[in-house]
Order: structure tokens, then sequence, then C-alpha cells
């Protein structure tokens, strides 16, 4: 990834990406919050979809940021709309990501528009693929690619240990 911890920082990702419309699920005991940068058709977000659980059980709150890689004129921005427009986001997210299926609702505009700000967010963030992420509480940290719950448990921790 090109940009520094400093770099991002030093452009408020992290209050950019907390006024974005994300899909969050609540670690019960939250030690740590994360940002991901998703797609609903990308294997190894699927993956970590699949694993969310023992993010949860460690502590790490996931806010999910939608990031169509196909760009804002495919089908997947669209599906990914109708997922971000759902009553129920966090289980619409879910199902999208099992390839359950997803909302009928058609998308309107103003959930197209959310959808834009967080792919534009990623490009701010330079993003060249998903998952990537970054902390949203504590010291900065980034990641790019698939990071099983215990790396990026480790990773958060020595982050926050450099203070």
């Amino acid at each position: 990834m090109e940009n520094t911890t400093d770099e991002f920082i030093s452009k408020g990702m992290r209050s950019y990406i907390e006024k974005l419309d994300t899909i969050t699920y609540k670690a019960p005991d939250e030690k740590y919050v994360i940002g991901v940068f998703t797609d609903i058709t990308c294997g190894f977000c699927q993956k970590l979809h699949s694993d969310l659980q023992s993010y949860l059980d460690k502590g790490i709150t996931i806010k999910f940021i939608a990031y169509p890689r196909a760009g804002m004129n495919s089908m997947i921005a669209r599906n990914m709309a109708s997922v971000w427009c759902a009553d129920d986001k966090p289980a619409a997210l879910t199902r999208a990501m099992k390839g359950d299926g997803l909302p009928e609702k058609q998308p309107t505009k103003a959930c197209m528009d959310s959808i834009q700000s967080q792919f534009n967010a990623g490009n701010i963030f330079k993003l060249s693929g998903t998952p990537s992420g970054l902390s949203l509480k504590g010291e900065p940290m980034v990641f790019a690619g698939l990071r099983d719950p215990d790396q990026i448990l480790n990773s958060l921790k020595t982050a926050n240990q450099k203070k």
C-alpha cells in the first residue's frame, strides 16, 4: 500500500469513515474497532465475513465499508447499494456474503450516493484490493488482504503498545 499510516491519519481518513454509512457488527466486549473495505463478490471478503464471530469474540468491532471493485457503474455497486439500503443491513450483508441472495428492494439514489461516498473513501485510501482496512479506535494500523482474527488482534495489540 502506498500510504503510510501518518499520511492516512493526516488526511482525516478515520473521521471521514466515521461519517460514512457503514454496516457495523459490534463486539460484545469491544476493545478495538476496525473499518474494512469489502465487496460482496470478493472471495477473501466472504471468508473474512464467515469468520466474523471470531473477530467479535476477540473484542474487535467491524465496520464494513462498501467498495465495489468493478466500479460504480457496475451491477455489483447496485447490488451492494440494495444491501446497504436493507431494513436489516447486517443480516442482508451476511446473506449476500454467503451467496444466499440480495434484498429485493431496488436501491434509491440516496443508497447509490452512500455507496459512492464509501467507494470514494477507498480511492482516497489508494485501495488496491479487498479486504483492506484500518483501525478506527486506538493507535493507527492498516492492513491489506485477508488476515485471520488472531493476526488482526495481534497487530492491533502491537500498534497500541507503541503509545
